[in-house]
């Protein structure tokens, strides 16, 4: 009987001890029945045994009650709205920085306005200085408007790079943390004791981790987890703590300048906590538009999506916004001049003074003087006698300038100097009508290679016909010793034999000593007489240019202005040295330019290469068509030996008889001037032979001397065409002469190449220049256009001058009709090729804008109603159900009661028992 006792009150203890236990775990569930991250607990129970006997109750281990799947499918949706949270709180920010299309305050209102601004000048009879000022100021708005946008994407770039770095501290804390738990779930598994506390623990980190970044996570046999990235890089395990590390950006200028980003990457841990070992990437460094991830979702994802992708496409598309806008308004700015227009011009494009290109085309620049409302020529330095209608315009072409890298390659050197050889004024020589015949030196020294010195001339004329130049003769003379020089000529003489004339009659056959090859039948040539009569034909009419007609082999026709006087045809002998010379150039009317095309003079000057100078005299003929006999001259040109930097130096005339005349200028001050100045202003240090160094670079400024002169630049046809010969070849930019040099933009130029403006960072350094700030009225107006011409019937020449009309809006109405022209924009950040106008495109950049932040909205609404979703089915499983509870309060109380009075009860009998037997 007392063993039946003993079970029973065992049997009673046991479920006292349980009851009690379950009423703990109850009132454990009860107060966290709030508690976020709290599962509920459940302590088991089983029944207890001996010898095949019940013995009462055993109490298990208290366990939580989830579904692991659940929980799995709450961390891996967490993950995904941490990336659509961060992805929807920066496009948010992005639309209030790019506006809402069509409103006046949103990039395309501001473009609208500028174009409007200049229409209103396009429109505008008479100049108006408000007008224009409306004009800067609108279009200094735009650009502020771009550039405050493109800064405030790029402050969100270092705001997302900020974030990736605090995000890292957060999920360095979280792995400390989940490896100090992975340690006390192993303690505690082996001492028996409960783990459902620090299971709960450990999943509220797993949850948080999850929202940084997409995870796994394995279980091990002791009760600790192993956690790895989606790609399974390893951030947790048994035995090691592993930390993440990132260097953040110091500044945004890392961003505005493209430079490159850290890597962030995964370390693990010595005992100290020191990173060790080899790390293992998981989101590369370099350049954003370079950098890769194995991060698929969480906020991490977000934030490398937004830095390295997301803002840089839509800096990207306004970049391309930007440089159009500055590209396409440059151009056509750089076209003409402004009114009445600008002392000088400065350049925005670095250039060395060695730097060449190859060009098409040619230039025109011109010095103006304000009068009378005006904008005319500038008075000629030669005299209103000699230039009555002021100085003519530079014509420099481009396409044939040669400065030692071949035709139509000049150096930035070679264009400086021949503008100031231009404007500077030398002696002249007039000879029919060339109102200048100038030698130019070939040579890059004297005395050259072997002893050689090369020239051509330069011609101007500025008459109304055109003009044949023949050169019978060079000769040259040295300062000191004799000379044994040797001339070759590029239209060498024919000597004449004899003459044979035909009775009664001008006509004369002209036979020759050596072949009549470079003669053309029907061309004007130059005959330098016999030196006497030629039976009764004066020796005056056998000199001159003649017409040749019936050309043979050895023989042609010409026709004196007197007939021989012999009944029958005579045969005379040149008494002197007589020779015909085919003409060397026709110089067009109204042209100034150099011969180089007709070839070059070359002279060897033989054993005397030592003299101090030397003395070049030319024998000319100039032709003018009309009749009349051809005005001849002997000029002489004094060349200084010994010099080094030559090529395309101009000489003037030192002496000119017969028909040719010197004219001097009034003084010799340049009108204009061309330099390589510093970003202050100052002109380069130059050589001792007044060449720019080329250890720096510069920027070309042309400037008017007088003060109350200014500068006109018509680009014409010309157009930087880079270095095609190179190896590799270098684009170019196909720009005109001012658009490439930077003279006359409006806006800024931004990191120039050899194809002109970069793109990129366009936006950040979209300004108006500075000069246009300071002074509105040097927007570009007209274009150069050519000075009244004579009325009809009138004897003068025509007028080769140009100058600005004060009625003139032909550029800035070009300008204006930009605003409603459709301009090819390549494809850009996410946008594909399109041809649309600039408000256009600004609404596409918009529109994309405010669609990807509605998008953003819409799936982190989405991302966060399927979360709310999954965590209210775990919670049916997990949560606490306080109904429930109480329920079980009362079944554990009468169930504890129900053992306590089996106690009470067995106890008695154990009293009863104990009696009898006393």
């Amino acid at each position: 009987m007392s063993v039946g006792l003993s079970t029973a009150l065992n049997s009673a203890l046991s479920g006292l001890n349980v009851n009690q236990q379950q009423l703990a775990v109850l009132s454990q569930n009860i107060a966290n029945a709030n508690t976020a991250g709290y599962s509920q607990e459940t302590a088991k129970q089983s029944a207890l045994y001996l010898d095949g006997q019940g013995a009462g109750v055993n109490a298990d281990e208290v366990q939580r009650q989830v579904n692991q799947n659940f929980i799995n499918a709450v961390q891996q949706q967490s993950s995904t709205v941490g990336m659509t949270g961060v992805l929807n709180s920066y496009n948010s920010q992005i639309q209030t920085l790019i506006g809402q299309p069509g409103n006046n305050n949103s990039l395309d209102g501001f473009i609208s306005t500028f174009f409007q601004q200049l229409s209103a000048v396009a429109s505008a009879q008479t100049q108006n200085n408000a007008l224009q000022s409306n004009v800067v100021n609108s279009g200094a708005t735009l650009a502020t408007q771009i550039q405050g946008t493109a800064q405030g994407l790029y402050n969100l770039q270092l705001q997302a790079d900020g974030d990736i770095k605090s995000a890292v501290s957060s999920i360095n804390s979280d792995l400390t943390n989940l490896a100090s738990l992975n340690h006390d779930v192993v303690t505690a598994t082996l001492q028996g004791q409960s783990l459902a506390g620090l299971q709960d623990q450990r999943d509220g980190l797993l949850s948080d981790l999850s929202q940084y970044l997409n995870i796994q996570t394995y279980n091990n046999a002791d009760g600790s987890i192993n956690v790895t990235t989606g790609g399974g890089t390893t951030l947790l395990d048994q035995t090691t703590t592993f930390q993440l590390s990132y260097n953040a950006v110091p500044s945004v200028t890392t961003f505005t300048a493209g430079g490159t980003l850290s890597a962030l990457k995964v370390y693990a841990t010595d005992s100290l906590g020191n990173l060790t070992g080899t790390p293992t990437t998981l989101i590369s460094g370099g350049v954003p538009s370079a950098v890769t991830s194995t991060i698929a979702s969480g906020k991490l994802a977000g934030l490398v999506a937004m830095r390295d992708q997301q803002i840089p496409n839509l800096l990207a598309q306004l970049d391309t916004l930007a440089a159009n806008v500055r590209d396409q308004v440059n151009a056509i700015e750089n076209s003409g001049s402004s009114f009445p227009g600008a002392n000088s011009l400065t350049g925005q494009r670095a250039v060395n003074g060695q730097d060449y290109s190859k060009w098409s085309g040619s230039v025109q620049i011109a010095v103006l003087t304000p009068s009378n409302g005006q904008s005319l020529p500038v008075a000629s330095p030669y005299g209103v006698t000699d230039e009555p209608n002021g100085m003519p315009p530079l014509n420099l072409d481009l396409s044939s300038m040669n400065t030692g890298n071949g035709a139509g390659n000049p150096s930035t050197q070679g264009i400086i100097d021949a503008i100031n050889q231009y404007f500077t004024p030398q002696n002249k020589v007039e000879v029919g009508n060339l109102n200048n015949i100038q030698l130019v030196s070939d040579s890059n020294s004297l005395p050259g290679l072997s002893g050689q010195f090369n020239f051509d001339l330069n011609l101007d004329n500025i008459s109304g016909s055109a003009a044949k130049l023949f050169v019978s003769g060079v000769t040259v003379t040295p300062s000191s010793g004799s000379s044994t020089a040797t001339v070759t000529l590029p239209a060498p003489n024919i000597n004449i034999s004899n003459y044979v004339t035909t009775s009664g009659s001008g006509k004369i056959t002209v036979n020759t000593a050596s072949s009549t090859s470079g003669l053309i039948d029907g061309e004007t040539v130059y005959l330098s007489g016999p030196g006497t009569s030629v039976d009764g034909i004066s020796a005056g009419n056998l000199t001159g240019t003649f017409v040749i007609s019936n050309l043979t082999g050895s023989s042609f026709t010409i026709t004196a202005a007197n007939n021989a006087t012999a009944s029958v045809g005579t045969t005379t002998s040149p008494v002197g040295t007589a020779a015909v010379t085919p003409p060397y150039v026709t110089q067009p009317a109204g042209e100034n330019s150099r011969t180089t095309s007709a070839g070059l003079f070359n002279i060897a000057l033989g054993s005397n290469t030592s003299a101090g100078s030397y003395t070049v005299t030319l024998n000319v003929a100039v032709d003018d068509g009309s009749g009349n006999p051809a005005a001849t001259s002997q000029i002489s040109y004094v060349v200084t030996n010994n010099q080094a930097s030559l090529l395309n130096q101009y000489y003037a005339a030192q002496t000119a008889n017969g028909g040719g005349t010197i004219v001097a200028p009034a003084n010799s001050t340049p009108l204009a001037k061309a330099m390589l100045v510093d970003a202050d202003g100052n002109e380069l240090p130059k050589d001792s032979n007044g060449n720019y160094l080329n250890t720096e670079d510069g920027f070309l400024k042309i400037l008017a001397t007088s003060s109350s002169n200014t500068i006109a630049i018509n680009s014409q046809d010309s157009a930087q065409k880079g270095q095609p010969d190179n190896t590799p070849p270098v684009p170019g930019s196909n720009q005109g002469f001012s658009q490439y040099f930077g003279l006359n933009n409006f806006f800024k130029s931004n990191n120039l190449t050899t194809t002109g403006d970069s793109i990129a960072g366009s936006a950040i350094n979209m300004a108006v220049v500075q000069s246009l700030q300071d002074n509105p009225g040097l927007i570009s107006l007209g274009v150069l256009s050519q000075s009244a011409q004579p009325v009809s019937g009138s004897s003068a020449p025509p007028n080769y001058t140009y100058m600005l009309n004060p009625g003139d809006n032909s550029v800035v109405q070009k300008l204006a009709t930009l605003g409603s022209t459709s301009i090819s924009f390549p494809a850009s950040g996410g946008l594909g090729a399109t041809s649309q106008t600039f408000t256009g495109y600004a609404g596409a950049i918009i529109a994309a804008t405010s669609s990807n932040a509605s998008t953003a909205t819409t799936n982190d609404t989405n991302a966060n109603t399927l979360l709310t979703g999954y965590q209210k089915q775990a919670a049916t499983v997990s949560g606490v159900n306080l109904d429930t509870e109480l329920a079980n309060t009362v079944i554990y109380q009468n169930a504890y009661t129900a053992s306590a009075r089996v106690i009470t009860v067995t106890s008695t009998l154990f009293d009863t028992l104990l009696q009898a037997f006393q």
